[in-house]
């Protein structure tokens, strides 16, 4: 069995590809990493890295204890987080990653709440489109992703979901504000904004264009979320955004939100999303219980 002290100095080494920057961030000198790493490749009778004047490379070797490590260095997390339970402390930090609608409205006051509860928790928020959030629960570089319409991915668990109508959101005095719902084809003549390839919402704007063979020219692109509802707010053309994204907006009639019809965008969801198999902390499977909760209220 290894030590795990070997295996956090090979970890930190893995992830910097560095031998100098490993001591740095581990606080200790170049020599007791170099020895570490050498104690473990002598003990294992391979090598871990390839040596070059830029740094260091994993050897295939290295990248299967690699993925070994970073399960590890997971599990330890869990460890930690569970006596800190048992001792009622209850610190830690929860990532989580999420679309940038996300931060409009829900995550906000689900964050809010358990902070009452939990004072000592600290939590950190990424902001990506669909895919982005998809890719960082991957990596492991969050707990908890909250994304519209994600792909599917195998090793992705989609833990809990809410329907989340696509919408063309525009000024209250747009030609189509007063409609109970409308296709896309019928919005060609306006100016449309939309957001890049990376949203979950371009994707069921493609999706739609494919099924019924038209095609819109958007006047702007971006990856903005908040720009896409500055765009229809200042009644400058149409955008796609999902309910959850211009809810205040609508209920304060600066935006009004009419539901597309074509298939696709019926059909959307907000999700929330965690790699499969793997253990979560215990403040971010409380604050997922939270975070279930107040996705069921979305409408």
């Amino acid at each position: 069995m290894f030590h795990l002290s070997h295996l956090r100095y090979f970890y930190a080494v893995a992830q910097t590809r560095s031998i100098r920057k490993a001591a740095e961030s581990l606080h200790v000198a170049q020599s007791a990493v170099s020895r570490q790493i050498k104690n473990l490749e002598e003990e294992l009778g391979v090598s871990l890295f390839d040596r070059h004047p830029r740094g260091v490379r994993l050897t295939d070797a290295g990248q299967i204890l690699a993925k070994y490590a970073q399960q590890t260095m997971l599990n330890l997390d869990r460890i930690r987080s569970e006596i800190d339970d048992l001792r009622a402390l209850r610190r830690g930090t929860i990532k989580i990653c999420t679309v940038e609608a996300g931060i409009i409205d829900i995550l906000p006051q689900v964050i809010r709440d358990f902070r009452n509860r939990y004072p000592s928790v600290n939590v950190t928020v990424l902001v990506r489109g669909s895919q982005g959030v998809v890719d960082t629960i991957l990596n492991d570089d969050a707990d908890l992703g909250l994304a519209f319409n994600a792909h599917y991915h195998p090793d992705i668990e989609v833990v809990a979901t809410q329907p989340q109508r696509l919408y063309a959101a525009v000024g209250p005095r747009h030609p189509i504000a007063g409609k109970k719902q409308v296709k896309l084809a019928e919005l060609r003549g306006y100016p449309i904004a939309l957001p890049d390839s990376s949203f979950g919402i371009r994707q069921l704007v493609d999706q739609i264009q494919q099924s019924s063979q038209i095609r819109i020219e958007p006047v702007l692109t971006t990856d903005s979320i908040q720009m896409l509802v500055s765009f229809a707010r200042l009644d400058l053309g149409v955008a796609f955004l999902p309910f959850f994204a211009i809810k205040g907006e609508i209920g304060s009639g600066r935006v009004a939100g009419v539901p597309l019809a074509d298939p696709p965008a019926r059909n959307a969801n907000a999700e929330i999303i965690v790699h499969r198999g793997r253990q979560l902390p215990i403040p971010a499977e409380e604050f997922l219980e939270d975070l279930k909760k107040a996705l069921r209220l979305l409408k």
